[in-house]
């Protein structure tokens, strides 16, 4: 641990615990959690936010055996996607501050998160506590993943409890599905969009029936997600690969099915098994860059299309209480991940003929579980331990349509392929043992200490060399990396409501063996050597009420990051030619602040939003150079809700951001994409109680604007909408 991170060590000391103090399932003490009504809940009695004419006859309640909310991170409630029609979790994770969506790779139409500055790399995503892992690469597509069966989103931020398992660097998002508390309940609903021109461009549909009993309860619930595309702004001009309209290749359709069954034989025990199926296909727009403006010179686009991207988890959760003081905890899942890449020679899709065209398919899965026991030792202190394990295999082939000698379609056949990799085989195993201690050291002060041990065996990874000499199998030695990670954390809750904190966490992320190994059909070449990254966050904020019906929330942060991982370009080779490949690029700093208030200005009227601020750098190793992308430096919310009538809520919103460095469209430099605000509009009227009717707006003034270099989003949607709950 050098001066740096020693430093921030000692300051740590005084630290305040985030998701670790949340985490106690079994603990005899309430450290007194405030949850504040989100827009779209109903009001508490003191008047907390906000002003909604919606009677919601099935709560959308979390299920039981989830990770609870973190402290110092946030929760977004299910009544909060509705309130904005956040449909997508890429959408919905940006109604908090410091969380940006990003679309990070136009070519490959994948939406990214970043937390405090963090990306999917180093922040794991959970679905009711099981970590959602792509063996590979984790390279996770948010846009794929539905809100509508989500009782709520808890995002940790910087700080992520040692108990959930590993990887967690920059924080954590835990996917919170919902569970019935009736003996019969359920929800119906369904959305239609449509351009700026009228034309119809896809409709989302939902469904959930449930039962709770005595001794047990039963849930299934769908969603279908049918998009045709969407249509650019009016201000976009057309080009060689892209006239005005719609977008071409920017089609979707995403669905999935969640099962869950639990048996509770009594107040404080639950025992489930859960099983979410998901499929997807969705194809990729054509770079337009530099946004349509003038001819298109750069680099030909990516004829890619995703015709399968499927996820698969079954999982069996439980929650035992031993006694008033102890609980175990125990998980045990099976994932499934398939996907395929289709690569095309044309911009119409139709022939697979160069060296540009491939197929690639991926089918791999996961096999893991977890035991996590806590017990009251002393009246004043909780101990806490957790063990986690997980088996990823990788399982990969790919096809081309050249001599793999050659690099030329010489002797080869259009649309059938030349040459068949061998299947690829991939597997390694993660270990994590965690210590938590909670002591209550004062009467409003709280003092947590975490500690983990991680460690990886790499035991098979291969890869293939279809592009260059020697060609043929490529067999990597077996690997092995370990680390240490610590965090300590304090809270102070000076009165019923309001609470300061401060949090430092010194965690690690192991490469994934996508960035190890992988040469990128011949573009990049491997790293077997690539070292883990490690970061120390340090967080101070405090939340509370300015006033009776006004909540704000703030906090400061910074990280250090050693030994980053990123992907360096221009690499010379021997013949002359550039490549790429990941590395350690040097030592990354972040410094941020997020802002959040919620005001109910009175019955009917409630007004809120949040704002960050984040600055990040690199000092670069020698010979290395780059730019941080995807984080605008400064982002911001702000929404008014507001009831005219009984039955009849307004939902205005603007959502801005400040210009962010993207790769360019040649993937030889950086960019700057221009700073943008858009203005959404909602209004929902309740027919009669569980019945709702919505129309509204997205981005309602028709802004052109772009996140990654080449790739204009969406302009002005509108869409109708219906929901109905029993």
């Amino acid at each position: 641990m050098d001066t740096k991170i020693a430093t921030f060590a000692l300051a740590g000391a005084l630290a305040a615990p985030q998701a670790a103090l949340a985490q106690d399932a079994g603990a005899v003490y309430n450290l007194g959690e405030i949850h504040v009504t989100a827009p779209g809940e109903t009001p508490d009695d003191r008047g907390v936010p906000v002003a909604t004419p919606t009677t919601r006859a099935a709560a959308k309640v979390p299920f039981q055996s989830a990770t609870p909310a973190p402290i110092g991170g946030d929760t977004i409630s299910a009544e909060k996607f509705e309130t904005f029609e956040k449909a997508t979790l890429d959408k919905a994770v940006e109604l908090t501050p410091g969380v940006i969506a990003y679309d990070m790779a136009g070519s490959r139409n994948e939406q990214n998160i970043y937390v405090h500055g963090f990306d999917r790399w180093q922040v794991p995503i959970l679905l009711d506590g099981v970590r959602i892992y792509l063996p590979v690469d984790n390279r996770l597509d948010f846009g794929r993943f539905l809100t509508s069966n989500l009782a709520e989103v808890q995002i940790s931020k910087g700080y992520a409890s040692v108990l959930d398992g590993p990887g967690a660097m920059g924080g954590e998002i835990n996917l919170v599905t919902r569970k019935p508390t009736k003996a019969v309940e359920g929800e119906i609903g369904t959305d239609f969009d449509f351009s700026r021109s009228g034309w119809y461009t896809g409709s989302r549909s939902y469904a959930r029936v449930g039962t709770k009993q005595d001794l047990y309860y039963l849930q299934a619930a769908g969603a279908f997600n049918n998009s045709r595309g969407w249509e650019l702004p009016d201000a976009y001009v057309g080009n060689v690969h892209q006239g005005e309209g719609l977008r071409g290749n920017s089609a979707a359709k995403d669905r999935d099915i969640n099962l869950k069954a639990g048996y509770t034989p009594n107040a404080t025990d639950e025992y489930s098994i859960n099983y979410l199926r998901q499929e997807g296909q969705k194809g990729a727009p054509y770079n337009v860059s530099p946004y349509g403006y003038s001819p298109y010179t750069s680099m030909a686009p990516k004829y890619w299309t995703w015709p399968y991207w499927d996820v698969q988890s079954l999982a069996a959760l439980t929650h035992t209480q031993i006694d008033p003081t102890a609980y175990v905890n125990t998980k045990i899942f099976w994932n499934r991940f398939d996907n395929a890449l289709r690569q095309y020679s044309d911009a119409a899709q139709t022939t697979q003929s160069d060296g540009n065209a491939g197929n690639s398919s991926y089918h791999d899965w996961s096999l893991g579980g977890s035991v996590e026991a806590g017990k009251d030792i002393l009246p004043w202190d909780t101990l806490k331990a957790a063990l986690h394990y997980r088996r990823d295999t990788h399982n990969e082939q790919s096809f081309g349509f050249t001599n793999p000698k050659t690099g030329k379609p010489a002797g080869c056949v259009a649309n059938t392929p030349c040459y068949a990799s061998p299947v690829i085989n991939e597997y390694e195993d993660t270990y994590s043992v965690a210590l938590e201690n909670t002591a209550h050291v004062w009467d409003h002060v709280d003092l947590v200490q975490g500690f983990s041990y991680e460690w990886r065996n790499t035991l098979k990874a291969q890869g293939f060399n279809g592009s260059n000499a020697p060609y043929g199998m490529i067999y990597y030695p077996n690997s092995y990396a370990a680390a240490p990670n610590g965090q300590v954390a304090a809270i102070w809750r000076y009165n019923d409501t309001d609470k300061v904190y401060l949090s430092f966490s010194d965690r690690t992320r192991f490469p994934t063996l996508f960035e190890r190994y992988s040469t990128k059909f011949g573009y990049a070449i491997a790293n077997a050597s690539l070292q883990p990254e490690r970061a120390a966050n340090v967080q101070l904020g405090w939340e509370g009420y300015v006033a009776q019906r006004l909540k704000v929330e703030a906090d400061v942060y910074g990280s250090d990051v050693q030994d980053m991982i990123g992907t360096v370009q221009n690499i010379p080779l021997p013949n002359g030619k550039t490549t790429t490949q990941s590395q350690n690029i040097g030592h990354g700093h972040i410094l941020g602040a997020d802002l959040k208030a919620d005001w109910a200005a009175t019955d009917d009227l409630a007004l809120g939003g949040h704002a960050s601020l984040i600055h990040r750098w690199v000092n670069y190793s020698k010979g290395v150079t780059g730019q941080l992308t995807g984080v605008p430096g400064v982002a911001a919310f702000f929404y008014a809700q507001w009831r005219p009538l009984a039955n009849v809520t307004l939902t205005p919103d603007v959502q801005i951001a400040g210009q962010r460095w993207s790769s360019n469209a040649a993937g030889n430099g950086y960019v700057q994409t221009g700073a943008y605000a858009l203005v959404n509009f909602k209004a929902e009227w309740q027919a009669y109680e569980g019945l709702t009717f919505t129309a509204g707006a997205r981005n309602l003034t028709d802004r052109l604007y772009v996140l990654s270099d080449g790739y204009p989003e969406p302009g002005r949607t509108f869409y109708l909408g219906a929901r109905y709950t029993f």
